[in-house]
């Protein structure tokens, strides 16, 4: 599984303490790539999850309530969801 970080911060210096705290992988502040995926999936608050599979499809449009219900069983419910 992988997790790219992509942020609206409004400020770099914002980005980058937030980015210092995290593991992953992130698109880069200002990437003009940002705006396309906030439109693609519908993300109007913050934070998002959402969830593809290997393939770009998506697999969970908002997977955050996920995580705070399940925490890690809703990574084990995600797999369960990709096609066979």
């Amino acid at each position: 599984m992988e997790i790219i970080f992509v942020s609206f911060d409004k400020e770099k210096s914002k980005f980058d303490e937030y980015k210092a705290t995290m593991p992953w992988i992130s698109i880069p502040f200002g990437d003009k790539r940002i705006e396309a995926l906030k439109e693609k999936y519908g993300i109007i608050g913050i934070p998002h999850l959402v969830v593809l599979d290997s393939t770009g499809n998506v697999l969970i449009q908002n997977g955050r309530p996920d995580v705070q219900k399940k925490s890690a069983v809703a990574f084990d419910e995600w797999i369960n969801k990709l096609p066979k």
